[in-house]
């Protein structure tokens, strides 16, 4: 959950503010939603790469898709576009066709794509591009990064709250910042639950004090 409600409203958020103020391999699929153009009859286009999983896929790609959907309702002179990724060896030539593609913003879904972002953002510079979870600190790329500790914090006490067991538990997809901030977040309630309450709620699969530990999927996609 952590990786889809957070994005919708930052995309969408981002896509128009650029837009308001702006001057493949094989195994992907795009769509495309046209719309009309401005006062002068010129449209903005904003492309989106996907990170592995699909557009579908319940989670991360599907809320970033849903902010760029989001822009275009509201302001049909975005044209936007998407094109999946099969695995982190798409992110390069993924971003580049969206380039040659002539897409005036193209946002990134993932930290894992912060290399070649900062590589096609560098050769590009007149481009404007955006990335969640990461930032690259170059002028064109719009870096989109949450607290999420705080909302996952507010899951843990709750979960703390309404187990039977006096055991609750969360896992990550991978080892990586963006997925152990969100656990930490939840380990987090769970032990503020227990201070208030005199309660002993164990925390299963994370461990705050044992950033090494943990329970993970090593995938987004399992």
């Amino acid at each position: 959950m952590n990786r889809s409600v957070r994005v919708t409203v930052a995309v969408a958020a981002c896509v128009l503010t650029i837009a308001a103020c702006g001057s493949k391999s094989n195994g992907t699929s795009s769509s495309t939603a046209t719309g009309g153009g401005t006062a002068t009859g010129a449209a903005f286009k904003a492309c989106m790469v996907l990170d592995v999983g699909g557009v579908d896929d319940r989670s991360f790609n599907q809320s970033a898709w849903k902010g760029m959907t989001d822009a275009h309702t509201a302001n049909n002179a975005i044209n936007i576009s998407y094109v999946s990724s099969s695995s982190q060896n798409d992110y390069t030539p993924n971003l580049n066709a969206e380039i040659k593609n002539g897409c005036q913003t193209t946002v990134a879904v993932g930290g894992l794509m912060t290399g070649a972002v900062k590589a096609a953002a560098t050769a590009n510079p007149t481009v404007k591009f955006g990335i969640i979870d990461s930032v690259t600190g170059q002028p064109n790329v719009y870096g989109m990064q949450f607290n999420t500790a705080q909302g996952a914090f507010v899951g843990g006490y709750l979960a703390a709250a309404m187990t039977k067991t006096g055991k609750v538990a969360t896992y990550g997809g991978l080892n990586i910042p963006p997925v152990t901030v969100y656990m930490d977040g939840f380990w987090e309630g769970v032990q503020y639950y227990n201070q208030q309450k005199g309660k002993s709620v164990t925390v299963l699969g994370w461990d705050e004090k044992n950033q090494k530990g943990g329970t993970f999927a090593q995938s987004f996609t399992d």
